[in-house]
């Protein structure tokens, strides 16, 4: 069943009083190299067609390869965009052997890269958030990023969402959407920290949805989050019921910009 249905999001979006644009349809999803649950199998087109059915017209991807030994040699964002029909745009986090590793935004939509924001992380892997433009009808601003999953640096966390709000403000790239795996529980300082800047965390309204692990989800990695909090609606939001493609369930959210 295809989830991106326009007659409910319209009717969800006369509910919530925002009507008059058009609601924009996310998805945050960590796809872990193209690897099913299982973490053994490799099934890219798995993953390409895990993201089709969803529908959603803007898609942030973390822990994605780029020509590396360990995944063939493939070019998986070219890969899945290319089996999407989506535009993209890859943020290059940290080397692999024959390659490299990051995060990637694609959309329906044309994108404009605008930055690649290097983070601080632990002293084994690097990180990073792309941030672009997404030239939608009405445009809005995207950043895609995963945090370091060391649970004794939650302080590196904070840091990490204060930057990035930092420098989308000091640039004038707001409003904006903030996706991701977090790598941090919704009770963590690191969420905290979202609202004290004054996101709105999407995943407040439905705080009973978990992303990881896929086959029996537990906890909260997976964000997304909106600044200004008063610049967007939330039309839906909630966890897809995917077990098996990837060690995350995907993250889904539609939401209203109020211009």
């Amino acid at each position: 069943m295809e989830i991106k249905n326009w007659l409910l999001s319209a009717a969800a979006a006369v509910l919530c009083g925002c009507a008059a644009n058009a609601p924009a349809s996310l998805l945050s999803y960590n796809i872990q190299i193209g690897l099913k649950a299982d973490r053994e199998t490799a099934d890219l087109n798995g993953t390409a067609e895990a993201i089709r059915r969803v529908g959603a017209e803007t898609v942030v991807l973390n822990e994605v390869d780029k020509g590396t030994e360990r995944s063939g040699g493939v070019d998986q964002p070219a890969f899945i965009a290319g089996k999407l029909g989506y535009h993209y745009e890859f943020g290059f986090a940290s080397p692999r052997p024959g390659g490299e590793y990051g995060n990637v935004i694609m959309s329906e939509y044309p994108l404009e890269r605008l930055a690649l924001i290097d983070l601080p992380s632990n002293a084994i892997e690097a990180r990073s958030a792309l941030v672009v433009k997404v030239l939608a009808p009405e445009p809005y601003y995207v950043v895609g990023t995963h945090l370091t999953y060391d649970r004794d640096l939650e302080e590196v966390r904070v840091r990490c969402v204060g930057m990035i709000t930092d420098y989308m403000k000091t640039n004038g790239f707001t409003p904006f959407v903030l996706m991701g795996d977090l790598n941090a529980r919704p009770d963590s300082h690191t969420v905290a920290r979202l609202r004290e800047l004054g996101y709105l965390v999407v995943n407040d309204i439905a705080p009973e949805e978990k992303t990881y692990p896929a086959g029996t989800p537990r906890v909260l990695l997976d964000y997304t989050a909106v600044y200004p909090a008063d610049a967007a609606k939330i039309v839906t939001h909630f966890v897809v019921n995917e077990p098996a493609v990837s060690d995350h369930r995907p993250l889904y959210s539609e939401i209203v910009f109020q211009r």
